[in-house]
């Protein structure tokens, strides 16, 4: 009860949800309605076994993805090949300042902004991004080679949904978010195979009955 209410007004305030469970896929997906973690206007980002073929393939829907998220949050596209953040970080912070200067004048009262290097958003203005991932997919996208570009497209959803994902996983999860968008994160779980992800994250909360 409040569970749906209390996501949306989280989400509002720009916090970013994960779900993390080992239910597979579909079920997954009908609890991220029933939670309000999917609207109606949701854009889905697939990443899932039956989708992608190779890991070409998967490195190029992340390039796609993260273009589509980019031009939705008027975002500069961010240079992954360089080796130093302060470009980036200077370009997002003039495109923040600049277009937050301009919702306020346009009335968009709710425009709000950050200045870290990987979390931006207009409210208003932001297209309900929801990444779904599968627990093959998710072992790849935290491998070095993809780690950067999965987190960089992930933070610019308003949620993910992973499924079929093990207790081993929900923790490695965590850990390479804590490591790479150096956020303070919380999980929340209420059964044994929460326990790992609980231990790594920033906050743990751990729900008896």
């Amino acid at each position: 009860e409040g569970v749906s209410y209390a996501i949306e007004k989280l989400r509002v305030a720009g916090i970013h949800i994960w779900m993390l469970t080992g239910d597979k896929i579909e079920t997954a997906m009908n609890i991220g309605v029933a939670a309000s973690l999917i609207d109606n206007y949701s854009e889905y980002f697939m990443y899932t076994e039956d989708v992608i073929s190779d890991r070409d393939a998967l490195m190029k829907k992340l390039d796609d993805d993260i273009i589509k998220a980019e031009t939705a949050l008027n975002l500069p596209h961010y240079n992954f090949n360089d080796d130093s953040e302060n470009g980036n970080l200077d370009n997002i912070k003039r495109y923040n300042f600049f277009n937050y200067i301009k919702n306020i004048f346009n009335g968009k009262k709710k425009a709000s902004f950050t200045l870290n290097t990987h979390s931006y958003s207009l409210l208003e203005n932001s297209t309900n991004h929801v990444m779904i991932i599968d627990g093959v997919v998710i072992d790849i996208l935290l491998s070095k080679e993809f780690e950067k570009k999965f987190f960089y497209l992930a933070d610019k959803c308003t949620s993910v949904i992973c499924g079929r994902v093990s207790p081993y996983q929900k923790g490695a999860i965590v850990t390479s978010a804590n490591r790479i968008l150096k956020k303070i994160s919380l999980a929340i779980g209420d059964g044994a195979n929460d326990c790992n992800m609980i231990n790594r994250a920033n906050i743990g909360v751990g729900i008896r009955g």
